[in-house]
């Protein structure tokens, strides 16, 4: 059990830090949540989709899409804005930092998985870019999620 409550707490560390100082005292709860569970950590504006079918690659237009991403220091939410019930869970499985898209540089942030359904999901996510990258699995086809932190 301690050990749990050493992971839980790391891993809620890492994922605080992913926002500036200033995201902090905005954390909110889960609306029908209990208040301690699901924490705001900010949301991300979908700037790029594309799906890659047999080596072709293909831009998919996903509109004005922002996700909002709550966390419990174990797992992920994310839901559409203004539909927070209608919620995607991934699984934190590395907290321990996420590289810029150079290589080189060591960011705070966390990378996830969802198997919900018929389809793979891998999930990174830094104080300034989400990505999600998702598996169908009865197809080639991959699509890959870009998003941008929103602020309102």
């Amino acid at each position: 059990m301690m050990k749990a409550n050493l992971i839980f707490a790391f891993c809620l560390g890492a994922l605080t830090c992913l926002g500036e100082e200033e995201l902090l005292p905005s954390l909110t709860p889960l609306a029908g949540q209990e208040e301690s569970v699901f924490r705001e950590i900010g949301s991300f504006q979908v700037t790029k989709s594309v799906v890659t079918r047999l080596g072709e690659t293909t831009e998919v237009n996903k509109g004005e899409l922002i996700l909002r991403v709550f966390t419990d220091g174990i797992d992920i939410r994310l839901s559409p804005e203004g539909q927070d019930e209608d919620f995607l869970a991934f699984q934190i499985y590395r907290s321990g930092g996420v590289f810029d898209v150079d290589g080189e540089n060591l960011s705070p942030g966390v990378q996830a998985f969802s198997d919900q359904g018929e389809v793979v999901r891998h999930l990174v996510i830094n104080a300034k870019l989400l990505t999600i990258t998702k598996f169908p699995t009865s197809s080639s086809d991959v699509e890959i999620i870009y998003a941008t932190r929103y602020e309102r």
